[in-house]
């Protein structure tokens, strides 16, 4: 074996171990450069070039091409003919927009998963829980965390609200919103606790698990619309 087919093996092995056992190479190669875009290291506008994202993530030029096909299903990513991929700019009024758009779909997911939930439902909503308060309440801020295993696990709590509503389309669009919000909601950490964000999600999942739909859908409205204020906060404030 040649030391650059040796290296390259390397470097799968270590990416397809930082994803979820089951995956495979191009999962686990869309799951890093979508963190890499949450996280800021590519920011808004970034050029993606092909080579340079070889070289990151150790995979062949046609995985990386399939894992931007995917982010760009997510718009994370932009395609343009002439200057190629590059990075999904971002704003406020993008923010607000989503906002809008999560709490239209997501609302009506919960209040329809708390309804039709069973004890199978009550103990998916506990573990994912569980697992994300393991890194709510163990940090302080938003530079000491893996922001795969953060995302996955943000997602993995509130899909867990709404996994008991029966409609799959709205399950889908929840999850479409997500995927650009994770963006807005990791640079709004700069500008808090994770203390903060813990005590929303204890709120959210108490509510949740008491059956009491009403508070359960104000505190998610109010979680939502904080993070978009924080996110504000955050654009205008020093590094």
């Amino acid at each position: 074996m040649s030391s650059k087919s040796k290296n390259m093996r390397t470097l799968n092995q270590a990416l397809l171990g930082e994803a979820k056992q089951g995956d495979t190479l191009l999962n686990a190669a869309t799951r890093a450069l979508r963190a890499d875009i949450i996280s800021g290291l590519y920011p808004p506008n970034e050029p993606l070039r092909i080579r340079a994202l070889e070289k990151r993530y150790g995979i062949s030029a046609g995985t990386v091409r399939e894992a931007l096909a995917r982010l760009g299903s997510e718009s994370l990513i932009r395609a343009d003919q002439q200057r190629g991929y590059s990075v999904c700019p971002m704003s406020a009024q993008d923010v607000e927009e989503i906002a809008e758009m999560r709490l239209l779909v997501e609302l009506e997911a919960l209040r329809s998963s708390i309804a039709n939930g069973d004890d199978q439902w009550e103990a998916k909503l506990v573990g994912a829980h569980y697992l994300l308060t393991r890194l709510d309440s163990g940090q302080d801020s938003s530079q000491s965390i893996d922001i795969a295993v953060w995302d996955d696990r943000n997602w993995e709590f509130h899909f867990a609200l709404i996994s008991a509503c029966p409609s799959s389309w709205n399950k889908n669009l929840v999850l479409m919103l997500y995927r650009q919000w994770a963006r807005y909601c990791y640079q709004g950490m700069k500008v808090q606790s994770f203390g903060e964000l813990h005590r929303e999600h204890r709120a959210i999942f108490d509510a949740a698990l008491a059956r009491d739909a009403d508070t359960a859908c104000d505190l998610l409205r109010e979680h939502v619309m904080a993070t978009a204020a924080r996110f504000s906060v955050s654009v205008t404030a020093p590094e």
